[in-house]
């Protein structure tokens, strides 16, 4: 079966790591110091041996040379190694020696050559006119499973477990075969914003048009709507970032309105409906009954831990650690809010420098297992924000964000798209930043991949036999 699976062309197996890549569900967990096995990790190891065993290992080197040589990528790559120079000199132990100081910058390097750099090189234009219909039949099943789920939850029986050796009871919170809710968070915002991107493209839009509606209709309210029913954190917090930068924006646009004395009414009523929102979201969010009424009690949970944690690093109580780690949730959130809270908070000038340049890869798992004098454990943070400032800084944030701001910067739509299609690709583009921001995942490199491919000029040209 493998051998067969290697004969498939490299084009069929690179496209098909854009559908299938969110599907973890069917996961082997990590068994030592291998790395977890899942559906889309066996179709990217046999889309790399079938590169090989067309004698085009080449363009694996030539798709490195690109990553570290090139706008927008090299920039954030190369801070990244730099990152990891740290942890090799600075750690005793062998194992976080190469965990953080080879590995750790190998995920980026290795999401960027094989999501976004290898298929600009391999897919051809016959492959990415029939992406679009993959990922729509994907999605549209990991709706329905999801949704099936939800009512055997409702029942309180298990349909979906975490995953297929995970039988764990999740409840009535929608994650289909994504894994967790909060890992559908990305994962759903991600299909979403796949459609939303053959509809503007001008290679595909206009054989997407017949599903339009159906995704404009019917796929997009549901999808967004099966985002509301993960009840999670990750949810809530991706939509509190992206408030809080689309409010920055708007007071940016009130100060140069100010400055030339020019403002719009449609800026100000903006400004107003944002703020509306946000005070409504932190009303719900600090009403115990509402959270109840509407089945996500568990949110409150993590609103009331958060504000725990901030007021004992504020008190800075001697018995801190003790207290953590006597609370389960505040214990499971330490290695988000920890990092954070120290890195945001320099006390002299060694940290604010700490602050700008980073304290290096590992340095989160580091600094958490200090504190629970548990030495050597790996207590990774799952949250990317808390990652890149207190291991990267500011400068690695900030050429990690270029990349964000190039790429969209550089699209380019079909002439017949409207204004709606447009800002419903803005939207959910920087939704799913948020998201990931706030939960780790591979699913952003995938969009700017798909970003990369279809909206982006001249990037179809095949190199490699499909």
């Amino acid at each position: 079966m493998i051998i067969n699976s290697i004969k498939l062309s490299a084009a069929k197996l690179c496209s098909y790591q854009f559908a299938i890549e969110p599907i973890q569900y069917f996961i082997i967990t990590r068994i030592g110091f291998l790395p977890s096995l899942y559906l889309g990790r066996v179709i990217t190891i046999l889309f790399i041996l079938r590169l090989i065993f067309l004698g085009k290992s080449g363009i694996l080197i030539k798709s490195l040379n690109i990553s570290l040589s090139k706008y927008p990528f090299a920039p954030f790559l190369l801070y990244n190694i730099i990152c990891g120079v740290y942890p090799i000199f600075y750690y005793s132990s062998l194992v976080e020696k190469i965990r953080f100081g080879i590995v750790e910058p190998l995920i980026y390097i290795t999401y960027i050559i094989v999501f976004i750099i290898l298929p600009k090189l391999v897919l051809d234009e016959s492959t990415l006119r029939k992406l679009p219909r993959i990922i729509l039949t994907v999605f549209n099943w990991i709706l329905i499973i999801g949704f099936i789920d939800i009512i055997f939850s409702s029942l309180g029986k298990t349909f979906l477990g975490r995953s297929i050796f995970d039988r764990i009871y999740i409840g009535t919170r929608f994650h289909s075969i994504t894994n967790e809710p909060r890992d559908y968070v990305v994962a759903g915002l991600y299909y979403l914003i796949c459609l939303s991107i053959f509809s503007i493209s001008p290679l595909v839009s206009e054989n997407f048009k017949k599903y339009k509606k159906l995704f404009t209709k019917i796929i997009l309210p549901i999808g967004l709507f099966s985002i509301i029913l993960t009840k999670s954190a990750t949810s809530i917090l991706t939509i509190i970032l992206y408030i809080s930068i689309k409010i920055s924006s708007v007071i940016l646009t009130l100060f140069n309105s100010l400055i030339s004395f020019k403002i719009k009414k449609s800026t100000i009523f903006i400004f107003s409906v944002i703020a509306f929102i946000i005070y409504g979201l932190i009303y719900i969010l600090l009403q115990p009954d509402i959270l109840e009424l509407i089945g996500a009690a568990r949110l409150n949970i993590y609103v009331l831990s958060i504000t725990e944690l901030l007021d004992i690093f504020n008190e800075k109580a001697i018995d801190i650690t003790e207290v953590i780690l006597g609370a389960h949730v505040l214990n499971a959130q330490l290695s988000v809010w920890y990092p954070l809270y120290i890195a945001l908070t320099p006390n002299d000038l060694s940290d604010f420098i700490n602050l700008i340049i980073g304290h290096g890869h590992g340095s989160v798992s580091f600094l958490i297992s200090s504190f629970k004098g548990d030495y050597g454990a790996l207590y990774n943070s799952f949250s990317s924000l808390t990652r890149l400032i207190y291991e990267n800084g500011v400068i690695g944030l900030g050429s990690f964000l270029y990349i964000y701001w190039w790429i969209t910067s550089n699209v380019v739509f079909d002439k017949k798209s409207n204004l709606f299609d447009r800002s419903l690709y803005y939207t959910l583009s920087l939704l799913l930043l948020c998201a990931f921001l706030v939960h780790r995942r591979q699913e952003y490199f995938l969009f700017i991949g798909l970003t990369y491919l279809y909206l982006i000029p001249n990037r179809t040209q095949s190199r490699v036999d499909p």
